[in-house]
């Protein structure tokens, strides 16, 4: 007879006593459901497709198992992943996990100098290299890191990967590594790409997946209010909830930067977070937020997916996600490991749509909250009391007023204010968050 989840143990998995020890000293209690359903198929050299969110303890599941397996010096893993932020992340947990283990993770990705990268991979001692794919194949290029023996390859994030255009660059990389390996790769989804990547790339793989759902202990509010009224709402919201440690999620890298600033003028300490920053200044705006050094973090998605916050109170959506299941992503940086947490999305007029489908996504119900504060014109608002009334959308070409102003000639603009098309492209573009493809990346630099 199966156990219970409840009653599920470390001590139940095909590991060794020094990866029990070092969970034991993590203080992590039972495994979480993909570590119960990966880890006794990794262990056995299998193939593996995960499907599991954010936090799901993904890292641990294949981490585990590759500290138990890479016994000998020399670089023999590889782990790929979308982002600058998250490798680092990866990189830390792994060499923690495998403490007492002749094994070493050393993160490699761009907009930081080679040297000390360059180092760390010529060290016999390092067993394994955590990686973007630009920097990689950069490297490769340059003949300072070799794949040759490399016998464990794990695809962490890999929707996220292909969502950002890296699948020639992930294929490039999977074509130089040996056949033979073992392949592990962890998505939250299973696009088509996904599917057809793991197809070509992947031997007989065990699927397995622990299904899409937000933090049980978290609790999900709406703040209807008219756009105008967004700012002082949420500064009347954090002035309420007093949060230890809030992330609070926008669309895009300027108005992330716009709103830290808004909130610093009100009173409220922001700090922005967004791809636009240095390397230097995204890595200690994420280790000042994850070890309480800043308690308020204006952030776009670049922090929603994969990074680990453990302590995260709350998560504010001042910008309604518009893809829905980025919701539940962003409301998983909160109520982590059993802990209690608060996700709040403030909901205007042109919202109601997305935040009706972030509410089946997370298969919760958006509980209202109600709010009072002064706007900036001085007058009182209730949002008990005032009603946010929904717009109206046209439709293409369904009255004469929208045929005329779809005939209107748009007025040039003065040279100093053209944009490049391709410029306007790249600065809207999600992807500039995050390690770019080569061709991209030099038109930045």
């Amino acid at each position: 007879m199966a156990r219970d989840v409840e009653d599920a143990s470390f001590d139940d998995l095909p590991l060794s006593e020094r990866a029990r020890e070092a969970v034991h000293r993590l203080g992590w209690r039972a495994p979480t459901p993909i570590q119960r359903l990966a880890i006794p198929q990794l262990a056995m050299g299998r193939d593996v497709i995960g499907r599991a969110e954010t936090g799901s303890g993904k890292t641990a599941a294949f981490g585990l198992v590759l500290a138990d397996q890479v016994k000998a010096p020399g670089l023999q893993a590889l782990v790929l992943a979308p982002t600058r932020e998250l490798v680092v992340q990866i990189a830390r947990d792994l060499n923690a996990l495998a403490e007492g283990a002749p094994f070493r993770a050393v993160p490699v990705y761009g907009g930081v100098p080679y040297d000390e990268q360059l180092k760390a991979l010529a060290d016999p001692q390092t067993t394994c290299v955590v990686a973007t794919t630009g920097r990689l194949l950069d490297l490769l290029a340059r003949k300072q890191v070799l794949l040759d023996r490399v016998r464990f390859v794990v695809l962490d994030e890999a929707d996220r990967m292909l969502d950002l255009g890296f699948l020639p660059e992930v294929e490039r990389v999977l074509k130089l590594i040996p056949g033979g390996r073992q392949t592990a790769l962890f998505t939250a989804t299973m696009p088509k790409k996904v599917a057809l990547l793991a197809h070509q790339y992947m031997a007989h793989p065990r699927e397995m997946e622990v299904g899409p759902q937000t933090p049980e202990t978290a609790e999900h509010y709406r703040v209807d209010v008219a756009s105008p009224h967004k700012l002082p709402a949420l500064v009347a919201l954090l002035q309420k909830e007093r949060p230890p440690r809030c992330l609070v999620f926008v669309r895009t890298r300027d108005g992330a930067a716009r709103l830290a600033a808004d909130l610093v003028r009100e009173g409220v300490l922001a700090t922005p977070l967004h791809g636009d920053l240095t390397q230097a200044q995204r890595e200690r705006i994420v280790a000042n937020l994850r070890e309480g050094r800043d308690a308020l973090v204006v952030a776009t998605d670049v922090a929603a997916r994969g990074l680990d916050f453990p302590a995260i109170t709350h998560v504010v959506n001042y910008d309604v996600p518009e893809e829905a299941e980025q919701y539940v992503h962003r409301a998983g940086r909160t109520a982590r490991a059993g802990r209690e947490g608060r996700v709040f999305t403030l909901v205007t007029e042109n919202d109601g749509a997305h935040a009706e489908a972030a509410q089946r996504a997370a298969k919760r119900k958006l509980e209202p909250y109600p709010l009072r504060f002064s706007s900036a014109q001085g007058d009182l608002v209730d949002t008990a009391k005032t009603p946010v009334t929904p717009a109206k959308v046209e439709r293409a070409g369904g009255n004469a007023r929208g045929a005329r102003r779809k005939n209107k000639p748009t007025p040039p603009k003065a040279a100093s204010q053209r944009v490049d098309p391709e410029e306007e492209a790249a600065d809207t573009s999600p992807s500039k968050e995050f390690d770019l493809p080569p061709s991209r990346r030099e038109r930045r630099q």
